[in-house]
Protein backbone atom coordinates (compact mmCIF):
# COMPACT_ATOMS: atom_id res chain seq x y z
CA UNK A 1 0.00 0.00 0.00
CA UNK A 2 1.49 3.28 -1.13
CA UNK A 3 0.80 6.64 0.48
CA UNK A 4 1.86 9.87 -1.16
CA UNK A 5 1.45 11.93 1.99
CA UNK A 6 3.36 11.12 5.15
CA UNK A 7 0.51 12.60 7.24
CA UNK A 8 -1.88 9.94 5.93
CA UNK A 9 0.58 7.18 6.68
CA UNK A 10 1.20 8.45 10.21
CA UNK A 11 -2.52 8.83 10.87
CA UNK A 12 -3.17 5.28 9.69
CA UNK A 13 -0.34 3.98 11.87
CA UNK A 14 -1.79 5.76 14.89
CA UNK A 15 -5.26 4.34 14.31
CA UNK A 16 -3.94 0.83 13.73
CA UNK A 17 -1.68 0.96 16.79
CA UNK A 18 -4.64 1.92 18.97
CA UNK A 19 -6.97 -0.70 17.50
CA UNK A 20 -9.87 1.64 18.20
CA UNK A 21 -9.51 5.30 19.09
CA UNK A 22 -11.72 8.26 19.89
CA UNK A 23 -11.74 10.69 16.98
CA UNK A 24 -11.16 13.49 19.52
CA UNK A 25 -7.74 11.96 20.21
CA UNK A 26 -6.71 12.37 16.58
CA UNK A 27 -5.61 15.53 14.74
CA UNK A 28 -8.44 17.94 13.99
CA UNK A 29 -8.23 17.49 10.21
CA UNK A 30 -8.06 13.68 10.32
CA UNK A 31 -11.43 13.07 8.65
CA UNK A 32 -10.28 14.86 5.51
CA UNK A 33 -7.56 12.21 5.15
CA UNK A 34 -9.90 9.20 5.44
CA UNK A 35 -10.89 9.09 1.73
CA UNK A 36 -7.27 8.95 0.58
CA UNK A 37 -6.40 6.38 3.25
CA UNK A 38 -9.43 4.27 2.33
CA UNK A 39 -8.54 4.42 -1.36
CA UNK A 40 -5.20 2.83 -0.53
CA UNK A 41 -6.61 0.38 1.99
CA UNK A 42 -9.28 -0.83 -0.45
CA UNK A 43 -6.65 -2.95 -2.17
CA UNK A 44 -6.30 -4.92 1.05
CA UNK A 45 -10.07 -4.90 1.63
CA UNK A 46 -9.70 -2.72 4.70
CA UNK A 47 -11.08 0.70 5.51
CA UNK A 48 -11.07 3.35 8.20
CA UNK A 49 -14.55 3.44 9.69
CA UNK A 50 -16.13 5.56 12.36
CA UNK A 51 -19.10 5.00 14.60
CA UNK A 52 -20.84 7.22 17.11
CA UNK A 53 -21.29 5.40 20.39
CA UNK A 54 -22.65 7.08 23.52
CA UNK A 55 -22.02 10.52 21.99
CA UNK A 56 -18.37 9.61 21.34
CA UNK A 57 -17.09 9.02 17.80
CA UNK A 58 -14.66 6.13 17.51
CA UNK A 59 -12.40 5.28 14.57
CA UNK A 60 -10.81 1.96 13.62
CA UNK A 61 -9.42 0.11 10.64
CA UNK A 62 -11.83 -2.68 9.82
CA UNK A 63 -11.94 -5.62 7.47
CA UNK A 64 -14.39 -4.98 4.64
CA UNK A 65 -14.72 -8.63 3.76
CA UNK A 66 -15.78 -11.57 5.87
CA UNK A 67 -13.26 -14.09 4.64
CA UNK A 68 -11.54 -17.15 6.05
CA UNK A 69 -8.12 -15.49 6.01
CA UNK A 70 -9.09 -12.80 8.51
CA UNK A 71 -10.69 -15.17 11.03
CA UNK A 72 -7.48 -16.50 12.60
CA UNK A 73 -6.05 -12.98 13.00
CA UNK A 74 -6.91 -12.70 16.69
CA UNK A 75 -5.36 -13.41 20.06
CA UNK A 76 -8.62 -14.79 21.45
CA UNK A 77 -8.92 -18.54 21.79
CA UNK A 78 -11.19 -20.52 19.50
CA UNK A 79 -13.51 -21.11 22.45
CA UNK A 80 -13.62 -17.37 23.20
CA UNK A 81 -14.52 -16.63 19.57
CA UNK A 82 -17.32 -19.21 19.63
CA UNK A 83 -18.58 -17.74 22.89
CA UNK A 84 -18.41 -14.19 21.46
CA UNK A 85 -20.46 -15.28 18.44
CA UNK A 86 -23.04 -16.82 20.76
CA UNK A 87 -23.19 -13.62 22.83
CA UNK A 88 -23.65 -11.55 19.67
CA UNK A 89 -26.52 -13.82 18.64
CA UNK A 90 -28.21 -13.40 22.03
CA UNK A 91 -27.89 -9.60 21.84
CA UNK A 92 -29.15 -9.46 18.24
CA UNK A 93 -32.03 -11.85 18.96
CA UNK A 94 -33.08 -9.67 21.88
CA UNK A 95 -32.83 -6.53 19.74
CA UNK A 96 -34.93 -8.07 16.97
CA UNK A 97 -37.54 -9.60 19.28
CA UNK A 98 -38.06 -6.47 21.38
CA UNK A 99 -37.45 -3.91 18.61
CA UNK A 100 -35.34 -1.73 20.88
CA UNK A 101 -33.84 -3.59 23.85
CA UNK A 102 -30.12 -3.97 23.25
CA UNK A 103 -28.85 -4.74 26.74
CA UNK A 104 -28.73 -8.33 27.90
CA UNK A 105 -28.39 -9.47 31.46
CA UNK A 106 -25.01 -11.01 32.24
CA UNK A 107 -26.76 -14.13 33.55
CA UNK A 108 -28.35 -14.56 30.12
CA UNK A 109 -24.98 -14.81 28.41
CA UNK A 110 -22.96 -16.72 30.98
CA UNK A 111 -25.42 -19.60 31.26
CA UNK A 112 -24.53 -23.03 30.00
CA UNK A 113 -26.66 -22.72 26.85
CA UNK A 114 -24.57 -19.81 25.54
CA UNK A 115 -21.14 -21.09 26.55
CA UNK A 116 -19.40 -23.16 23.86
CA UNK A 117 -19.33 -26.92 23.97
CA UNK A 118 -15.72 -28.07 23.88
CA UNK A 119 -14.66 -31.06 21.78
CA UNK A 120 -12.75 -32.55 24.72
CA UNK A 121 -15.39 -33.96 27.07
CA UNK A 122 -12.98 -33.54 30.01
CA UNK A 123 -12.82 -29.76 29.55
CA UNK A 124 -15.55 -27.21 30.07
CA UNK A 125 -15.97 -23.54 29.25
CA UNK A 126 -17.33 -22.54 32.60
CA UNK A 127 -18.94 -19.44 34.00
CA UNK A 128 -15.52 -18.14 35.10
CA UNK A 129 -14.24 -18.52 31.53
CA UNK A 130 -17.30 -16.68 30.23
CA UNK A 131 -16.88 -13.83 32.73
CA UNK A 132 -13.17 -13.52 31.93
CA UNK A 133 -13.94 -13.45 28.20
CA UNK A 134 -16.56 -10.74 28.71
CA UNK A 135 -13.97 -8.64 30.54
CA UNK A 136 -11.41 -9.10 27.74
CA UNK A 137 -13.96 -8.31 25.02
CA UNK A 138 -15.11 -5.24 26.96
CA UNK A 139 -11.52 -4.05 27.44
CA UNK A 140 -11.06 -4.08 23.66
CA UNK A 141 -14.48 -2.46 23.11
CA UNK A 142 -16.01 -5.48 21.36
CA UNK A 143 -18.60 -5.52 24.15
CA UNK A 144 -19.83 -2.79 26.46
CA UNK A 145 -20.39 -3.94 30.03
CA UNK A 146 -22.47 -1.75 32.31
CA UNK A 147 -24.50 -2.12 35.48
CA UNK A 148 -27.61 -2.40 33.32
CA UNK A 149 -26.20 -5.22 31.23
CA UNK A 150 -24.00 -6.05 28.27
CA UNK A 151 -24.32 -4.89 24.69
CA UNK A 152 -22.23 -4.50 21.57
CA UNK A 153 -19.29 -2.15 21.85
CA UNK A 154 -18.11 0.30 19.21
CA UNK A 155 -15.52 -2.10 17.82
CA UNK A 156 -18.20 -4.74 17.18
CA UNK A 157 -20.43 -2.15 15.52
CA UNK A 158 -17.66 -1.30 13.06
CA UNK A 159 -16.18 -4.72 12.39
CA UNK A 160 -19.50 -6.55 12.31
CA UNK A 161 -21.45 -3.90 10.42
CA UNK A 162 -22.10 -6.08 7.36
CA UNK A 163 -23.43 -8.88 9.55
CA UNK A 164 -25.56 -6.45 11.55
CA UNK A 165 -26.99 -4.94 8.38
CA UNK A 166 -27.80 -8.47 7.15
CA UNK A 167 -29.71 -8.90 10.43
CA UNK A 168 -31.67 -5.72 9.73
CA UNK A 169 -29.78 -3.60 12.25
CA UNK A 170 -28.22 -0.24 11.41
CA UNK A 171 -24.94 0.00 13.38
CA UNK A 172 -25.06 3.80 13.14
CA UNK A 173 -28.38 3.81 15.02
CA UNK A 174 -27.16 1.58 17.88
CA UNK A 175 -27.32 3.45 21.15
CA UNK A 176 -27.01 1.78 24.55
Amino acid sequence: IFFRAMAEKLLLQRIMAAGIIRIADLPEDCESKFPAINKNLAKARLSVQKVKYNSVVYVAVVNDMADEISKPATHFSQEDIIYFKNVIDVIIDKKISTQNQIMVNKRDITNEGVRPKLPDANKTYGEEDANAAIERFAAEKWLDERDSGITLGPRALMDLRLYLIDCGIDPQQWSP
